[in-house]
């Protein structure tokens, strides 16, 4: 009878043990499949901030060469005019200037927040190891629960094994 009692124990707490395992083994998995969704969600809001950023600075770039080619335009027609309407080719002059200098300041601006945006995704690719490191990691103890769960087995049986 006491064999019997024993036989039971150790039955019970290997499967108590089995179970355990596999609850933990189920958050592992559980946990590596969050990283995984976590890195790719990252990568896609990197693409598309980076192609946005990518086009704005194409757009300003575009407007300041259209700005700059019509200042040469109007330049070369305040030339020849050289004394006729000289009061608003100067004011139409000066407003060119300003909307050149707008549009240089909005590109520096443009500039600044693309080099942010570059360092938000070094950032962000640092992040993105990081979470591929944790999820090796992660995969590591996995496969060490694994481990020690046949070794478990292995020696319960052994004990049963004694036992009987």
């Amino acid at each position: 009878r006491w064999k019997e009692e024993k036989k039971d124990m150790y039955h019970k707490v290997r499967v108590s043990v089995e179970s355990d395992n596999q609850q933990a083994f189920d958050l592992l998995q559980k946990e590596n499949q969050r990283l995984q969704g976590e890195i790719h969600r990252q990568q896609k809001r990197v693409n598309a901030e980076m192609a946005r950023l990518k086009n704005r600075c194409l757009d300003l770039a575009q407007e300041l060469e259209n700005a700059q080619m019509e200042l040469a335009a109007r330049t070369r027609d305040l030339e020849l005019a050289q004394g006729r309407d000289l009061p608003e080719l100067q004011r139409q002059n000066n407003e060119l200037n300003q909307a050149r200098d707008t549009l240089m300041r909005e590109r520096d601006e443009a500039v600044k927040k693309l080099m942010l945006a570059l360092e938000k995704i070094e950032v962000i690719e640092d992040e993105r190891k990081g979470l591929k490191s944790q999820l090796k990691a992660s995969e590591k103890i996995v496969k060490g629960f694994e481990v020690a769960k046949k070794d478990w087995a292995a020696k319960l049986e052994d004990k049963e094994s004694e036992i009987t």
